[in-house]
């Protein structure tokens, strides 16, 4: 599935229609991350479901970050439209670490509800602008566990491709998840080089979190450190953030390779 996100992807109107349309041609599923503030507007809002009815998923961002620039009732209101009209719609909510997803429900209006089957919740990381924010902030994922993500292809807009959806966008190039460039490189050599690229690999096998643990790259779990290390995306931060703690990381992954290809063939069936 080919997934169509940003920064806000209605933006460039013209470049996601000619990436859906290709989608079509050649019978790829595709979904849709937005803020929904183009169904402030009725007409903006029928208009969108109608145009991308055959949307796989529909995402729609909303949280206390989103709150200041639209009101709730309008990524409700295409939740409601989007499912009414046989869409799979989710909302997704980024909960910080003061935040309860029930109390989050109730006011939303949609605790004890069928749509509150159609949120989804996920813990804020310190990364991209959320770096800035205040430590307190950033929930503690409390499983060292297989980054999903890291089986995600992401293209940006320069070409670059990258073997995750997440920190992979905040590292300073060239690093270990850059995979190539969709204008230069064949896609068969793009898909060649990750399953190669042992350290992506460990990420979706062994998990961020605990590399960082067992490679020793926490060296004090005070400040900006103990605070990335809560996090998946932002253990990979940890990984990456120079020459050094990325040759840690990528020999570690070396000296874990057995487990890694066992790990592949258990969690995704790959020989």
């Amino acid at each position: 599935m080919i997934c169509f996100t940003g920064g806000e992807v209605t933006t460039r109107l013209d470049l996601l229609m000619e990436g859906v349309n290709r989608c079509r041609e050649i019978g790829l599923a595709y979904s849709i991350t937005t803020n929904a503030t183009w169904a402030q507007v009725e007409v903006g809002l029928e208009n969108f479901l109608e145009t991308f009815s055959d949307c796989h998923v529909l995402g729609i961002s909303y949280d206390r970050f989103h709150a200041p620039f639209i009101e709730p009732s309008v990524p409700l209101k295409v939740l409601r439209s989007a499912t009414e009209k046989g869409m799979f719609a989710l909302l997704r909510y980024t909960i910080c670490a003061d935040e309860d997803e029930s109390e989050i429900l109730k006011g939303l209006g949609l605790y004890g509800s069928e749509l509150a089957e159609n949120v989804r919740f996920s813990g804020l990381m310190a990364i991209g602008r959320a770096s800035n924010l205040l430590n307190d902030l950033m929930p503690v994922h409390d499983l060292d566990e297989p980054c999903l993500t890291a089986s995600v292809k992401t293209v940006r807009p320069d070409g670059n491709v990258y073997g995750c959806c997440g920190e992979a966008f905040y590292l300073p190039d060239p690093n270990p998840l850059l995979l190539g460039n969709a204008y230069t490189t064949p896609i068969s050599e793009i898909f060649a080089r990750s399953s190669k690229n042992i350290v992506l690999q460990a990420i979706r096998t062994i998990g961020p979190r605990k590399i960082v643990r067992d490679a020793n790259l926490v060296t004090e779990k005070v400040g900006e450190e103990e605070v990335l290390a809560r996090s998946p995306c932002g253990s990979c931060r940890l990984m990456f953030r120079n020459k050094e703690s990325s040759s840690k990381s990528i020999s570690y992954a070396e000296s874990r390779s057995p487990r890694v290809r066992a790990l592949r063939a258990l969690f995704y069936g790959e020989l």
